[in-house]
């Protein structure tokens, strides 16, 4: 679910002493891609294109620094349709965004927690 390179970078910015950086940093992600992803879709409703690319782009962006590549993957493709002036098939890339967006948040909150127990159910397959 998560691409632990991209963890592992953080962890790797650890100073000795200091708070965990990659438990502020999820903290953070979780606080604001919320509220990027509920103005992702009232910006689809209200066809506010700029608002849109902005919100995927962030949202890439902020996705992509902790590892959920494919929620970075659909921001890009919502980022490329508003570029583009097309954002009529949005609502339909959004739900699946959305779902991708709730997944990213489950799998953070697990590596927040220590927890390596994946959410995709491939964790049946690990176990076995």
């Amino acid at each position: 679910m998560l691409d632990q390179t991209a963890l592992d970078n953080i962890r790797a910015l650890q100073r000795p002493g200091q708070p965990d950086l990659l438990t502020r940093i999820i903290d953070t992600y979780s606080r604001n891609a919320e509220a990027l992803v509920n103005g992702l879709y009232r910006a689809l409703e209200d066809g506010d294109i700029e608002l849109v690319r902005r919100n995927a782009h962030t949202l890439k962006s902020a996705a992509a620094n902790l590892g959920a590549t494919a929620l970075s993957e659909l921001c890009r493709q919502m980022e490329e349709r508003a570029r583009s002036g097309d954002i009529g098939p949005g609502m339909d890339l959004f739900e699946g965004l959305h779902e991708e967006h709730e997944r990213a948040l489950a799998a953070l909150a697990a590596e927040r927690a220590g927890s390596s127990v994946s959410v995709d159910g491939d964790d049946e397959a690990a176990s076995a």
